[in-house]
């Protein structure tokens, strides 16, 4: 994968680290309605370690009360698609691949070997 800037290979991972049902108790005389999902994806350069997170609050739109389901009954087939969906309307991809070869040019502070804290002896 190209990151766009400098044409660098990225070797990339991206899943879905967060999906949580924000519920009611009770919308339109629907008991546990899920109105909210906060969905999150982590990307990962593989090579380098390095990763980038993103993440929303979906609304989910009102109560159909032809084809509802509640919380219980919810499974990763109903939520999967609201998930992949949310990321690439976002362009959470591209955006966190923007970010990690930013991250990639900037430097980080680190201690010379000589200033490293030495490990206390263990009796």
């Amino acid at each position: 994968m190209k990151n766009g800037t400098n044409n660098q290979i990225i070797t990339m991972t991206f899943s879905i680290t967060r999906c949580k049902a924000r519920v009611l108790p009770e919308k339109d005389g629907k008991q546990n309605v899920v109105s909210e999902i906060v969905v999150g994806m982590t990307g990962v350069d593989e090579v380098l370690g390095l990763s980038g997170y993103r993440d929303t609050l979906v609304k989910l739109p009102a109560v159909d009360p032809n084809n509802f389901t509640p919380f219980e009954d919810i499974d990763e087939a109903w939520v999967k698609p609201i998930c992949e969906k949310v990321a690439k309307d976002n362009n959470w991809e591209q955006s966190i691949i923007n970010e990690i070869a930013a991250a990639k040019d900037r430097p980080i502070e680190k201690p010379f070997s000589f200033q490293q804290k030495q490990p206390e002896p263990t009796e």
